[in-house]
């Protein structure tokens, strides 16, 4: 599985990524809501630009933790801007 974590404390954030990784999981951390939906939304559009057209409904990660409380941006604001 290919992960999104945005938790902004590192310790936190770093344990997910251990633990996952050590499972074979990918994972791609962010410390904020702002980086969080700039990871995603770059990943988008790699995405768009190699799918094809027959695969429209791939999203570019299979989860996404995000901390609900964030500096920067909270939970609410990064899953309507998505």
């Amino acid at each position: 599985m290919k992960i999104l974590i945005a938790e902004d404390d590192v310790d936190i954030s770093e344990s997910y990524k251990d633990a996952l990784e050590s499972r074979k999981h990918e994972v791609i951390l962010a410390k904020n809501g702002e980086e969080c939906l700039k990871r995603y939304n770059e990943e988008m559009k790699h995405i768009k630009s190699q799918r094809s057209k027959k695969n429209h409904n791939y999203t570019p990660f299979d989860a996404v933790i995000l901390d609900y409380k964030m500096p920067k941006r909270r939970v609410t604001s990064c899953k309507r801007d998505s």
